[in-house]
Formats: C-alpha cells, structure tokens, sequence
C-alpha cells in the first residue's frame, strides 16, 4: 500500500478491529459488461481498462474483443506474401495495423458506402463484429473478393504504386479505400484494357489540390470521405 503502508505484511485478522469491520461493511459498487451490452461501451471499457498497461490498439482491441472465423481470415491476409509485397514488408506487421487496413475493405463490402460513419474505430468495430456471425460461404465470399481486388489492383499498378501517391513509400489509407472499392466493380479484363487510361485518371486526378487536400488530412472525416469518393466516381465515370 502507498498509503497506510502500516499495514503491508498482514494478515486480515491482524488488522485493526475498525479496519476489519470498514472493510466487511464497505459496499462495492459494479456494472456487469456482459456479450449483449452495447458493443461500443464493451470497447470502450476494454480500452479504459488497456490504458493503465501496455496500451493495446484499436485492432489489437477487436483481436481480443471480437474472435472468430472473420478475424482469423483478417490475421491470415495480413500475412500473406501478396499483400505484405504491396506494404512492402517481408513480415506482418505486429501491432495489427495490416489487418486494420484490410477490416476497412471489408467494411465497406458489408455495408456499403452509404454505411460509414465516426468515430471510425466504431464504424470498424461493427464490421468486426458483424463478421462475427458469417457463415462459411459469406467469409468464403468475402476472401475471394479480397483476392480479386489484390489481384485487379496490381494489374493497374506495381506492387510499390499499389493505394499509393507518386514516389510514396507508405500506402494511403484514403487511396486504399477508393481503389479497393473501386476496382471490385468491375472485371479483371475490362479494367486491363483501360490499365493505361486508369492511369491517367488517377494521377491527374492526384494532382488536382482539392483532392489532394481530402487524401491528406483528416482523411476519416465523413463528410470529406464523401467527398472524396465523389470526386472519385467523377473522375472515373467512363468506366460505367
């Protein structure tokens, strides 16, 4: 005890009748957390509790808070060497943020564009949570999706292009989201035959400073991420 450290090394009988009996008659107040609790408060305690240790992330949180068969598909994709070839890695990165990037993919294909909101930690947490109660044709459905975007994606661009800007080394979040969803509309075949025009579209488009400004900060903002995904589909409309 740091306070009343008198009292370090006893036994609960050896302690002072008064102090026994504070202790026996003292009320503890608790809420129960339980699995249908909310599930943003159920985050939100796990965090508070997290914040006195070694601070967890937001993944490492809903790798703890939200296990199953979707979160196992999150960890396998994160360390697969296609995807670490776009990072750039040779490793999956331990703090969990691949598979972050990877959850925000599949947000977006549960619930669709319309469904993003903020905080984004909520908005992921209910992804995860949703991917909770899939069943094996639904994750099966959604990892070769996934595939299929990977797979689309570096035909478009080289590995080290892949969600990101000219001569980046880091991919862009904004740039991923955009892309992923993107390149899932349509075939492998119609989008290699337009890979030069592509291209063209989103480099010009990078340069314009409105856009640039909306893939730079406050990228998790909702009413910029629309934005961004209007200017998008503008620029990109040929392909309907």
């Amino acid at each position: 005890l740091g306070v009343l450290s008198n009292l370090n090394g006893l036994r609960f009988h050896k302690l002072p009748t008064r102090t026994q009996r504070q202790i026996k008659t003292h009320t503890v107040r608790c809420i129960t957390i339980s699995n249908k609790s909310d599930p943003d408060v159920r985050f939100d305690i796990f965090e508070r509790l997290n914040s006195n240790m070694s601070s967890l992330n937001a993944q490492e949180l809903r790798n703890c808070i939200y296990r199953g068969k979707f979160n196992d598909m999150l960890r396998e994709m994160a360390e697969d060497y296609e995807w670490l070839s776009v990072l750039g890695r040779k490793t999956a990165d331990k703090r969990m943020r691949g598979e972050e990037i990877i959850l925000r993919f599949f947000a977006y294909q549960l619930n669709g564009l319309d469904s993003y909101r903020t905080p984004l930690k909520y908005w992921l947490n209910g992804a995860a949570s949703k991917g909770r109660d899939l069943s094996e044709n639904k994750i099966s459905g959604l990892r070769a999706s996934w595939q299929e975007m990977l797979t689309n994606a570096k035909m478009l661009f080289e590995a080290n292009e892949c969600f990101r800007r000219s001569k980046s080394k880091p991919i862009n979040k904004a740039l991923f989201d955009l892309v992923s969803y993107s390149v899932t509309q349509f075939d492998g075949k119609k989008l290699i035959e337009n890979r030069r025009r592509y291209r063209d579209s989103y480099y010009n488009l990078l340069d314009d400073d409105e856009f640039n400004d909306l893939i730079t900060r406050s990228i998790d903002h909702r009413m910029r991420t629309q934005r961004r995904f209007q200017l998008w589909n503008k620029k990109f409309d040929w392909l309907n």
